[in-house]
């Protein structure tokens, strides 16, 4: 066994080994730590050797009270591990409260404890401090973290120990010093912590961050930076800005580095810089980076790319400034009104309509601006708007230019991002035109409406005028010049022709008429109508032609351009009652531009002009209305301008009044040229309109039926007939003999003569075929009839024009 001498030894050279570690902890000399150690080695010898004398007793109590108050925790077992003591530091750094506790938790320490490294690696209870003492094992500087499981308490300790040998030198005491070293580690994993957290948002932010010397060298920087100037971090640490962007761009950059450094006051400022080729705009904030004494050592830098907010901005700018000529230039006017009603806004159309400046309308209100009665309606429908929240749809009526307009408005709220109404908006749009528009679209309906009665009426009026024209004809052709009742069937004539001219009028005005449009000289058609109506006119009646040269070919069915005329010229001379001058001109215009509802092009007008009384304002909106009439009652029809207009409208052309009140007035009428366009060949003798071909007749009419029959029978030609569509298809299926052509009326009862005709060419493909009607349903267009080799006869027809068409299709 060791002797006291030996066993003191061993303890000093320990105190020798732990003395620096324990003054670091304790934060004394060296030598003062020495020294607590040496005293703690007397306080072993006093609890393990046999009773000491007085004065050791006095000493060892005195070190027992250092030992007690030390931060450093100290415990002393036997070889085996039993606990022998505790210190009160040790005790706290364990949570208990004395030896006692300690002992009676001794059996359960590995169940209560639990140790690990600082990585969190697991320490087994067989690898703990005091199982390596037991196993005589070194234990220096181990730092632990400690958990104590029941309450939750972690501790990190710095573990020293060591095993005291008896003087023989075998294991006699083991000694384990617990350095507590919690605040510490806190404070470091804190510092890291912060640290972790600083580089994630300087890695994570999209703003460059950098920190440079005095000399304008990068000594810290970020990714976003790194990014921004293409270059990795450790390429830009050590290097100033010369190497990375433009000469001018590098004089401005130091140039505003020295100046903070200089005045140590930051600054925020927006740079255009060039990033890898490409211009870029930054929002840079750059501040004096200063050391422990306030002194500037370099500058602190952020830097944020705006460029696409910049852009943005451009974008809004241009966005606003083409929401405003939208605004500006819109046909409507567009204002908006605080919710006290005060104009806050108002577009330039709205200025023009109100003959206001915009400086005279902001900051007003409508009783500011307008009558009152005016003023009172808009802040009714204002206020209606605000107490719903909803649009408001309303007609109001503005005097301008002492003319009154309708505008058709709408009203409505304009809310914030809550949703709250913060102002009131308008847009109105004048529809004065529109309204006009709309009075004589109802009038169109309304003429259309009495077109289609008066189109069915003509219908029935030319199968009966072709009975009675075409029999008077028949007979007339076969009567003696001298017979007693000549006299009064031409009468009869007369009659007949007097009504089928009304008809026509009838199926002019009510765009139901078949036309057969060819290319017209208009100067050729006036003198004739004018050499036949010259023995009509009235003797005080003097008219005067002045045809113009070159006016170029029109094209329009003979017969309606001739009624056109007719109408105009009798419309002319019932204005002229007591005599006048009667002038027909014609003359050849060249649009450039849109005029009067024509296109751009030539045009042949033809202008009747009278000296009569003179047309009155009142009237003048009305006279192209069907039936108006400002004659007595049986006088006249008041169909004549409104056919006139038809007819014009149906050729691409238009008609216009050009009117005095003092007397007299002019309609002109322009005609489209057609270029290029060749007058036919009218050369037909009576000798030549002879047939022997067969012809079958298909027409419901028995009466019509037989005027045709016998007008073709009269002239040579074969006819078969039939009553109806069904017939017809009969009677073919069963006639074996020749056949040439068809002549057959369009609209009939069950089998429309196109339907007839259609399944005929199916079997005999090479029939030629004239259609003939006084009303045009939609099932036939004439013009594509006739292009297509077919022909037409327009009810009533006389004997001689439908032998003339006749002839003409199976000639051509």
């Amino acid at each position: 066994m060791r002797s006291q001498e030996e066993l003191r030894h061993a303890l000093e050279d320990f105190v020798l080994q732990h003395r620096d570690d324990l003054a670091s902890r304790v934060k004394i000399a060296p030598q003062e730590a020495r020294q607590l150690l040496s005293e703690l080695a007397a306080s072993l010898f006093r609890r393990l050797l046999p009773e000491p004398d007085g004065q050791t007793q006095t000493d060892l109590g005195r070190l027992q009270q250092i030992i007690d108050h030390l931060s450093e925790g100290v415990v002393v077992a036997d070889v085996n591990g039993n606990l022998l003591d505790w210190n009160p530091a040790a005790l706290r750094i364990h949570g208990f409260s004395s030896v006692a506790e300690v002992r009676r938790n001794l059996s359960s320490f590995t169940q209560q404890f639990e140790l690990s490294e600082p990585d969190g690696s697991p320490v087994e209870p067989a690898e703990w401090p005091m199982a390596k003492l037991i196993q005589g094992a070194q234990v220096e500087n181990w730092e632990l973290v400690c958990l104590r499981k029941d309450i939750g308490q972690i501790r990190y300790i710095r573990y020293n120990g060591a095993v005291i040998p008896d003087e023989q030198g075998r294991p006699q005491f083991l000694l384990l010093m617990l350095g507590d070293l919690t605040e510490q580690y806190q404070a470091h994993l804190g510092q890291q912590k912060l640290s972790r957290l600083l580089q994630s948002v300087s890695e994570a932010t999209q703003d460059a961050l950098f920190v440079k010397d005095p000399a304008g060298r990068y000594t810290w920087l970020n990714q976003a930076t790194s990014r921004h100037m293409g270059k990795p971090v450790e390429e830009i640490l050590g290097q100033d800005d010369s190497g990375f962007f433009p000469a001018n761009e590098v004089r401005m950059l130091t140039a505003r580095h020295q100046e903070i450094l200089k005045t140590g006051i930051a600054e925020i400022t927006e740079e255009n810089l060039t990033c890898q080729g490409q211009p870029r705009t930054f929002l840079s904030t750059r501040a004096p980076y200063l050391d422990e004494n306030g002194n500037p050592v370099g500058i602190i830098g952020i830097s944020r790319d705006i460029t696409a907010q910049k852009v943005a901005e451009k974008q809004l700018a241009e966005s606003e400034a083409l929401l405003k000529a939208i605004i500006d230039n819109a046909q409507a006017v567009i204002w908006v009104k605080s919710l006290d009603g005060r104009f806050q806004v108002v577009n330039q159309y709205g200025c023009r309509c109100w003959q206001l400046e915009s400086s005279e309308i902001l900051g007003k209100t409508s009783y500011d601006l307008f009558p009152s009665a005016l003023a009172e309606e808009h802040a009714r429908y204002e206020a209606q708007v605000l107490e719903t929240g909803q649009p408001l749809e309303v007609q109001e009526n503005l005097q301008i230019d002492n003319e009154w307009k309708t505008f058709y408005s709408i009203k409505f709220p304009l809310l914030s991002a809550n949703g709250e109404i913060q102002a009131l908006a308008a847009i109105s749009t004048d529809i004065t035109s529109s309204k006009r528009l709309e009075q004589q679209f109802w009038q169109a309906q309304k003429m259309e409406a009495i077109g289609r009665l008066a189109g069915g009426v003509a219908h029935d009026f030319n199968n009966q005028l072709t009975i009675i024209l075409g029999n008077c004809d028949l007979v007339l052709g076969s009567m003696d010049e001298s017979h007693p009742d000549r006299e009064l069937l031409q009468e009869v004539y007369r009659a007949g022709e007097h009504t089928a001219r009304l008809t026509r009028q009838l199926m002019a005005f009510s765009r139901l008429a078949v036309t057969a449009p060819t290319a017209l000289d208009l100067n050729e058609l006036l003198t004739q109508t004018v050499e036949r109506l010259e023995t009509r006119l009235k003797k005080q009646i003097h008219c005067n032609l002045v045809l113009g040269e070159q006016l170029g070919l029109i094209e329009a069915d003979p017969v309606q351009l001739d009624q056109l005329l007719v109408n105009l010229i009798n419309n002319a001379c019932d204005a002229m009652p007591e005599g006048g001058r009667l002038t027909l001109s014609t003359s050849r215009r060249n649009l450039e531009s849109p005029f009067a509802g024509l296109s751009p092009g030539p045009f042949a007008v033809l202008s009747v002009s009278d000296t009569g009384d003179g047309i009155q304002p009142e009237i003048r909106d009305r006279i192209f209305e069907p039936f108006f009439t400002t004659k007595e009652l049986g006088q006249g029809t008041g169909l004549g301008l409104a056919v006139a207009q038809g007819i014009l409208e149906q050729l691409g052309g238009t008609i216009q009044l050009e009117a005095q009140e003092t007397g007299g007035a002019t309609f002109h009428c322009w005609f489209p040229v057609v270029e290029k366009a060749q007058l036919p060949n009218r050369a037909t003798t009576e000798t030549g309109l002879l047939g022997s071909e067969t012809i079958l007749v298909i027409e419901d009419e028995a009466g019509v039926r037989r005027v045709a029959r016998l007008a073709l029978e009269s002239r040579g030609y074969n006819v078969l007939e039939a009553a109806s569509g069904p017939e017809a298809l009969k009677l073919l299926s069963q006639y074996q003999g020749p056949l040439d052509c068809i002549l057959s009326d369009v609209a009939m009862p069950g089998m429309s003569g196109p339907q007839v005709v259609e399944t005929i060419l199916l079997t005999r493909p090479e029939l030629r075929v004239i259609f003939m009607s006084g009303y045009m349903d939609g099932s036939l267009t004439s013009k594509d009839q006739l292009d297509s080799g077919q022909g037409f006869v327009q009810k009533p027809f006389s004997p001689l024009s439908l032998a003339r068409t006749v002839r003409q299709v199976l000639d051509s």
